[in-house]
């Protein structure tokens, strides 16, 4: 482990995220800073995630004239996906994108974009991202010192399975992965099966080795992850349309020249732009990648696709009141 790796870890470990994010600190900002971007996320190169983040550092570092420089984190290798979202709070990382589980300790509104089943299409989830009640909750995040700047996107999360599940009965009793959250803890619970809730980069093994005996994830970060070496099947389901929100540790992103936050805010849109536009188009072939490793893909028949949602119905209702009238909100688009 590299001595700058060791002293972020050693700044994060021992206390919940939530209270890391709330409790920061009101020392001023490095002016040296000013002109790094230091950003960590936990996929490989190859991955939409990484590819994104890439096409923000070239656009950023092109219109900005060198103004600023992006060190680019790929693949855990400064920090946990855990650790992204309270690192860039504290000033340890300028930036990070994470996704949308790893925020809700911090925002509990923030898992409607997880709720199961809701969003039927990106189209309906830029749909919603353009209401005032989004805006405004991308906006409670000021409280803990960060910026947000925009959204980007993933593959839809779909059901891998070391066995073909094909109907909710399927599921009964099965352990299945989720990413850590709450929300779709309680969802995969609702479906009759076993909630285990592992980070990506730690799946591979656990399905290897029994642990899970299925996975939510998106289906071009498993291909990346290679997780159709010990899974055999994965199921149509959407579970939900999954993403990144853009962070900036605030109080640097205050200190910044308005026209340096105005560049800032315009290459995060390019490489909206551009991952919104691979995102889609890795969707069309990724069937063909799946069955071209060996992968059964099964499209769930209406029938199915109904008793899902059956099992959903009653787990909405538990939810948080204001999620729920998203829900409704969703539902309406």
């Amino acid at each position: 482990m590299t001595k700058r790796k060791m002293q972020i870890r050693l700044g994060l470990t021992g206390t919940a995220l939530a209270v890391l994010v709330g409790a920061v600190a009101a020392a001023p900002v490095a002016e040296a800073a000013e002109k790094t971007i230091r950003v960590s996320y936990e996929t490989p190169d190859a991955h939409i995630k990484s590819r994104t983040i890439v096409a923000f550092k070239e656009e950023i570092e092109k219109i900005s004239d060198g103004y600023f420089e992006v060190e680019l984190y790929p693949a855990a290798q400064l920090l946990g996906p855990s650790e992204e979202v309270a690192a860039t709070a504290r000033g340890q990382i300028e930036m990070s994108a994470p996704y949308f589980s790893y925020i809700a300790p911090v925002e509990p509104l923030m898992n409607i974009y997880q709720a199961p089943l809701v969003f039927d299409s990106y189209d309906q989830l830029i749909k919603f991202l353009e209401t005032d009640e989004a805006k405004a909750l991308a906006e409670k995040l000021e409280a803990r010192n960060l910026e947000s700047t925009g959204y980007w996107f993933e593959n839809p999360t779909r059901l891998w399975g070391k066995e073909p599940l094909r109907t909710i009965d399927d599921l009964k009793g099965k352990k299945i992965r989720t990413v850590p959250s709450e929300i779709l803890q309680g969802a995969v619970a609702a479906m009759g099966a076993q909630p285990t809730a592992i980070p990506g980069t730690e799946l591979y093994l656990a399905l290897q080795q029994g642990v899970a005996d299925g996975a939510f994830t998106a289906p071009n970060y498993g291909l990346t992850m290679k997780y159709y070496e010990v899974t055999d099947a994965v199921t149509k389901l959407d579970l939900f349309y999954g993403g990144y929100l853009v962070l900036f540790n605030k109080r640097w992103y205050d200190a910044l020249p308005e026209e340096r936050q105005a560049q800032l805010v315009e290459a995060v849109a390019a490489a909206r732009a551009f991952n919104e536009e691979n995102v889609k188009a890795d969707l069309e072939k990724v069937d063909e990648d799946l069955r071209a490793v060996g992968q059964e893909v099964i499209e769930l028949s209406p029938e199915a696709l109904a008793d899902f949602r059956a099992a959903l119905a009653p787990y909405y209702e538990t939810l948080d009141p204001e999620i729920q009238e998203m829900i409704k909100q969703v539902q309406g688009l």
